[in-house]
């Protein structure tokens, strides 16, 4: 996967000419997202630990200022390249079955692609759970981008949730990632009676409607809980810091980069495999108020 937060995904691929491999430098980055220096660092590190073990075989190593094309698909051994596939549009280009092996984290169960990712469906279940366990009557969500994959899933998990709980299911709110859309978003919710709990997509987003709650007068936690999502590492110096739900990209890294041998080696690799996110709970979610 590597990527360090919001929405994205990543195919890891020993490929030959696919449709995203062939695409111009412009348009691969409208559709291919840099991965930060920060979960690049992460993921690269457990990857060193991992090739010490004994592994003889590495994948090409990319920059950390983005996504590198593979070499050319002629030579006798084709290496390795990991991509970021950051919207659904970027799913749609996938590689045909001559590109493989692929691995695909974050690309989604429903693409019929092998799959290498964080539970986004349980970690938006897990947010929505903690606020109404806390005894609110209901969770507003502000979700993600609605061409983002990984924000549809946050939001499927938080609608289930309200529907198996019998919660009033509000009409979420939508963001593109930046701390501005989740100002302006706080704002609305500012003016919205009855809101009580809320379940934001990213912690970007969840520190804009921080400001806008707190500019308008609205206590968080005593009014209005807060919970965010990815554990940003800014996130515990927020004010107040910030419950959310963490991504363990350490993790993530470790099983993508297996997979990625095992298949290069032309071992069979289980097509779906799901990393649990953690709720970290801290000061901005409380009982409502009475």
């Amino acid at each position: 996967m590597l990527r360090r937060t919001t929405s994205s995904g990543a195919m890891v691929t020993r490929c030959g000419g696919c449709p995203v491999c062939c695409m111009s430098s412009s348009s691969r980055r409208r559709l291919l997202r840099p991965i930060s220096p920060k979960s690049w660092r992460t993921v690269v590190s457990g990857g060193v630990k991992y090739w010490a073990s004994g592994t003889s075989s590495k994948p090409t190593t990319l920059t950390s200022r983005g996504i590198s094309r593979p070499r050319s698909c002629s030579a006798r051994r084709t290496p390795s390249a990991i991509w970021s596939l950051a919207t659904k549009t970027a799913v749609a280009s996938r590689s045909p079955a001559s590109c493989r092996p692929t691995r695909y984290p974050e690309a989604g169960p429903a693409d019929s692609i092998p799959v290498v990712s964080v539970d986004q469906v349980a970690g938006g279940q897990r947010a929505t759970e903690h606020l109404l366990e806390l005894g609110h009557p209901t969770v507003w969500h502000l979700a993600g981008p609605t061409d983002w994959v990984e924000a549809q899933q946050r939001l499927d998990g938080w609608r289930r949730t309200l529907e198996a709980a019998g919660a009033p299911i509000p009409e979420p709110l939508y963001g593109d990632w930046s701390a501005r859309s989740g100002y302006e978003a706080g704002r609305r919710l500012a003016t919205t009676p009855g809101v009580t709990a809320v379940f934001v997509a990213n912690d970007q987003m969840a520190l804009g409607v921080l400001h806008a709650l707190h500019q308008a007068g609205i206590a968080v936690p005593g009014q209005v809980s807060v919970v965010g999502f990815d554990d940003m590492p800014e996130a515990e110096f927020f004010l107040p810091a910030l419950t959310t739900i963490r991504q363990e990209f350490n993790e993530l890294g470790r099983r993508g980069l297996r997979a990625l041998v095992e298949m290069i080696d032309g071992s069979e690799v289980i097509a779906e495999i799901r990393v649990s996110p953690t709720l970290v709970v801290r000061d901005s979610s409380q009982r409502p108020p009475a």
